[in-house]
């Protein structure tokens, strides 16, 4: 409805779009949610994070079913608050 075909006296309020996001925000993310406990593998995920603090780009190799895939989503995890794009 067209702002002077509204009754006299009625707030219409304002929307705004602010800029930024809340500090504690989440960056945005498409990580698997972890439905079991991560356990183990310290010094595998310390390296893990460690390389990624220099690089965009990750490639963990190994066997089928060693663990890569949950190496890899634990990481992230750990490290989505630094990248303020999201993982």
């Amino acid at each position: 409805m067209h702002p002077s075909h509204e009754a006299p006296g009625r707030d219409l309020g304002l929307l705004v779009a602010l800029s930024g996001r809340h500090p504690d925000a989440t960056p945005p993310n498409n990580l698997l949610l972890q439905l079991s406990s991560f356990v183990g593998r310290k010094k595998e995920l310390a390296e893990v994070k460690r390389l990624l603090q220099g690089s965009r780009l990750l490639t963990l190799t190994g066997s089928g079913g060693s663990g890569k895939s949950r190496l890899a989503v634990v990481g992230a995890a750990e490290l989505v608050q630094g990248f303020e794009d999201g993982a």
